[in-house]
């Protein structure tokens, strides 16, 4: 469909499909781009790996399964060198605007303490919302303190939940031995959640990045960018949030614990 429509486009709204055919050896990752490139304005339209896999499906008797994985494994690389942006499990094609503004953005220093920092505030605030936990034998509440990878968060208490996420150096068996004579509750967070570090970096560095540009003068065109950016970003960080209620509902039923 795209080669019908090639010869209309000006060239500067094909220049990154014409870059990556330059630079990618990976036919269907091209294939994907050309079907963001498609849908980016059409409204209603989710350009989720599974409807990307039926726009790319051009003849009968394919390995369906197999396709969707080579079509994940394509939008990973379309979205390591900033052609598009994901939010969530949805993909966006980048005009050249948004691919400069979008490899700025992944150039900003965020620490790995504010990524802790951001993952807590999500925890205590829109998780758990509460501080404090009711023995129902005498009905009397006990105060509690939180941890983050046994770093502690906020004020501490006699009592803590230390919560253990995806990226946490240990496996099970170990973080259940490091709980041993601890008047803590472990939870173990989901351990397959490998994009939940790489998207709290996302959220802060787009922070930080429209921030400090708003500083400046910047044009017109790149206000408009930074506006889609900021509410792109909000909506990451609403499914980052749910996310992580998700993947704590999960742990609460499963997670090993240890309470002394």
């Amino acid at each position: 469909m795209f080669e019908g429509i090639r010869q209309a486009l000006i060239s500067v709204s094909q220049s990154a499909i014409n870059d990556a055919e330059r630079n990618i050896d990976n036919k269907l990752a091209i294939k994907v781009l050309k079907a963001l490139f498609l849908v980016k304005y059409i409204d209603g339209f989710s350009a989720t790996a599974k409807n990307l896999t039926v726009l790319v499906y051009d003849k009968f008797g394919l390995d369906l399964p197999q396709l969707t994985k080579d079509v994940q494994e394509a939008l990973n690389l379309l979205e390591a060198q900033t052609y598009i942006q994901r939010n969530g499990n949805v993909y966006e094609y980048l005009s050249n605007d948004e691919k400069k503004i979008e490899e700025e953005i992944k150039n900003v220093e965020v620490h790995g303490s504010e990524i802790s920092k951001k993952l807590y505030e999500i925890i205590s605030t829109e998780v758990i919302k509460t501080s404090k936990i009711r023995y129902d034998k005498n009905n009397q509440d006990f105060a509690f303190g939180f941890k983050l990878d046994d770093q502690p968060q906020g004020m501490q208490k006699d009592l803590t939940i230390n919560f253990i996420s995806p990226s946490y150096d240990f496996n099970e068996d170990e973080i259940r031995m490091h709980s041993a004579g601890k008047d803590e509750l472990r939870v173990v967070m989901a351990r397959n959640d490998d994009r939940l570090r790489s998207d709290l970096m996302a959220v802060l560095q787009t922070e930080k990045y429209t921030k400090l540009k708003r500083s400046g003068n910047i044009s017109p065109a790149e206000d408009r960018i930074l506006t889609s950016k900021a509410a792109f970003n909000n909506e990451r960080n609403k499914e980052l949030i749910e996310r992580v209620r998700k993947i704590n509902r999960r742990s609460s039923r499963s997670c090993k614990t240890l309470q002394k």
